[in-house]
C-alpha cells in the first residue's frame, strides 16, 4: 500500500474518534439537564406539600376555632393564649405567670402521724401551679434517695427546679435547702409537725458517759436553763444507774433562743467535760438552774467549779476562751435539721420521745430496744451455728 493510501486511512479514524467524542460529549449534556429538571421538579413538589400542609393547618384551625364557637365546646390554643380566666363546665381555670412546679412528697402508707393534706393545701394557696405526688418510703430505692437527699424525717417535700422562678420561692428563699437541681422544704421552720424519724442523730463528738458498743443509745438534746429539762435529768440518771453499761448516754446541747445563759452554761459544762466532770456539773446546773440564770456574770459557774475539785486555772481559761461555742452551735443546728425546735427530747436507739416523760416510760423504751437486741444476738448466733455446721458436713 502506498503512503498516500496509508495517510487517508489514518485521516478517517480520527475523523470517526471525533465523531465519538462529540457524540460522548452531548450525552453528558443531555445527562446533566435531565438531572437538573428532577432536582427541581423535586423541589417544587416539596414546597408544594409544605404549602399544602400549612393551608391545612391553618384551614384546620379555622374550622376548629369556627366550631368551637358554634358548639360552645372546647377551646383553640389562640383562645387559650390570650384568655386569663375561662369557664369550662363546672370548673374555672385560670391562667398563672409561675410556671408548672413537681412536688415529691416522702411520706410512709403505715405513718399515721405523717399528716400532709393539711400542709398541701397550705402550699397549693401560695403555690396553685403546683402538682403533688406522695411516694412510700419504705419503697427499697426510695429510701437511697432520702438518704442522699439528707432527709431525716417524714414527711418531706422535695420541690422541681422550677420553683425557683416563683414569687414564693423569691419571697422566702429562706425555706429552702438547694440540693442539686432541687429543693427541699425546711418543714421544721413552718411548724410542719415531724410524722416518723427515719434517721438518727450520730453521736459525733458529743459528750457520752457509757461504752459505744452498749446495746442501747441515749441521745438527749437539752438545754440547761430550760426547766422541762431539768425535770427529765434525774429520770435519765436513774436509768444510768439501774441499767449500767448497757446504756451509752449522749448529751446534746439546743439551747433555745429565748433563754440568754443557755449558751454560758453549755460552754461551763463542757469545760468541766474535760476534766472529767460533766454528769457532777450537769446536776449542779440543772439543781441549782434559778441561782446562775438569773446572773449576768459567770460567777456560780467558777464557784461550781471550786466546789468539784476541777482545777480553777485550767476551767477559767477554757470559759474565757469559749472554745465550745462552735461546737454548741453545731449541735443546735444539727438539731433543727431534724426538726426539732424544743427542748427536752430523747431517742433511744431510733425510738423518738419529745418532752418530759417518767421513768417508767423510759425504762419500758429501753427493755423493748434490749428486747429486740437480745432477739436480733439469737438470730445472729443460729446463722451462725448453722453455718458452721454446713461447713463441718461439707469436709
Amino acid at each position: 500500500m502506498s503512503k498516500e493510501a496509508q495517510k487517508g486511512m489514518g485521516t478517517q479514524k480520527n475523523a470517526k474518534k471525533e465523531t465519538h467524542k462529540t457524540s460522548d460529549k452531548c450525552q453528558c449534556a443531555k445527562t446533566a439537564v435531565y438531572n437538573a429538571q428532577r432536582k427541581s421538579q423535586k423541589k417544587i413538589k416539596n414546597l408544594i406539600a409544605i404549602i399544602v400542609l400549612l393551608t391545612g393547618a391553618l384551614i384546620g384551625s379555622f374550622f376548629l376555632d369556627f366550631a368551637q364557637m358554634v358548639r360552645g365546646e372546647g377551646f383553640s390554643q389562640k383562645a387559650l393564649r390570650d384568655a386569663k380566666v375561662v369557664e369550662y363546665v363546672d370548673q374555672t381555670w385560670v391562667a398563672y405567670d409561675d410556671p408548672k412546679v413537681t412536688v415529691r412528697v416522702f411520706t410512709a402508707d403505715d405513718c399515721m402521724s405523717c399528716v400532709t393534706d393539711e400542709v398541701l393545701v397550705w402550699l397549693r394557696r401560695i403555690v396553685p401551679t403546683m402538682e403533688a405526688t406522695e411516694e412510700d418510703i419504705n419503697d427499697a430505692d426510695l429510701k437511697i434517695e432520702a438518704e442522699e437527699y439528707g432527709i431525716k424525717h417524714i414527711p418531706a417535700f422535695v420541690f422541681s427546679r422550677e420553683i425557683a422562678d416563683t414569687d414564693f420561692f423569691r419571697q422566702a428563699e429562706i425555706l429552702f435547702e438547694k440540693n442539686g437541681d432541687e429543693y427541699i422544704l425546711k418543714t421544721a421552720q413552718l411548724g410542719v409537725p415531724v410524722g416518723e424519724y427515719i434517721a438518727s442523730p450520730t453521736i459525733g463528738d458529743a459528750i457520752t458517759v457509757g461504752e459505744k458498743s452498749a446495746p442501747i443509745t441515749i441521745i438527749e438534746y437539752s438545754d440547761f436553763e430550760c426547766p422541762f429539762c431539768k425535770v427529765l435529768h434525774p429520770v435519765v440518771e436513774e436509768a444510768l444507774k439501774e441499767y449500767g453499761d448497757k446504756i451509752n448516754y449522749v448529751y446534746k446541747h439546743l439551747p433555745l433562743p429565748d433563754n440568754e445563759r443557755a449558751i454560758p452554761a453549755a460552754i461551763a459544762a463542757e469545760c468541766a467535760h474535760e476534766q472529767g466532770k460533766f454528769l457532777p456539773y450537769a446536776n449542779i446546773l440543772f439543781s441549782r438552774q434559778v441561782q446562775w440564770s438569773k446572773q449576768k456574770t459567770d460567777f456560780s459557774f467558777h464557784s461550781y467549779a471550786r466546789e468539784l475539785g476541777l482545777d480553777r486555772v485550767e476551767f477559767a481559761a477554757c470559759l474565757k476562751e469559749e472554745k465550745h461555742t462552735e461546737k454548741i452551735v453545731n449541735e443546735r443546728d444539727e438539731a433543727i435539721e431534724y426538726g426539732l425546735t424544743g427542748t427536752p427530747t430523747l431517742f433511744v436507739n431510733d425510738e423518738f420521745s419529745g418532752g418530759v416523760i417518767t421513768y417508767e416510760v423510759l425504762k419500758e423504751m429501753i427493755d423493748a430496744e434490749l428486747s429486740q437486741s437480745e432477739d436480733l444476738m439469737i438470730s445472729d448466733k443460729e446463722i451462725l451455728t448453722d453455718e458452721i455446721e454446713t461447713e463441718e458436713r461439707a469436709q
